[in-house]
């Protein structure tokens, strides 16, 4: 069942990476800042499914890698990619940026940020299903 878990959820993940790129293209770069976030979010769970992990109840990145180093230690390579828990409630709710709303504060750059981290991290889930 692990496995199979496993492949959905990062099947999902190379999903919400491809919407980060469709709302990007619409100019919606909160949107496209937080679908990265998941992308990764779900990748990394993705890896600790197939590695028989079953409770898996954190959503940031931070941790999520943290647990991933444990199972194989060149997660360490993807630290840069905890940058994306900033991502999580400030695209989404007004009351995560003070003075501004999401769609006026979040940008094109950020947005490409956030989907070049989460890429990498789901390349890097990929190849690690592979060894």
């Amino acid at each position: 069942m692990a496995e199979g878990d496993a492949r959905r959820w990062l099947e999902q993940a190379q999903w919400d990476l491809k919407a980060a790129g469709d709302s990007a293209a619409a100019g919606n770069y909160e949107w496209a800042c937080f679908q990265a976030q998941q992308a990764a979010e779900k990748a990394l769970k993705s890896f600790l499914l197939a590695a028989g992990r079953s409770r898996i109840v954190s959503h940031s990145v931070r941790v999520l890698l943290t647990e991933c180093e444990q199972v194989e230690p060149r997660f360490s390579d993807l630290r840069i990619a905890v940058e994306l828990d900033r991502y999580y409630v400030p695209t989404r709710y007004p009351n995560g940026l003070p003075g501004d709303v999401p769609h006026a504060h979040f940008t094109a750059e950020a947005a490409e940020r956030c989907r070049s981290l989460a890429s990498s991290v789901i390349e890097f889930v990929l190849r690690s299903s592979k060894s």
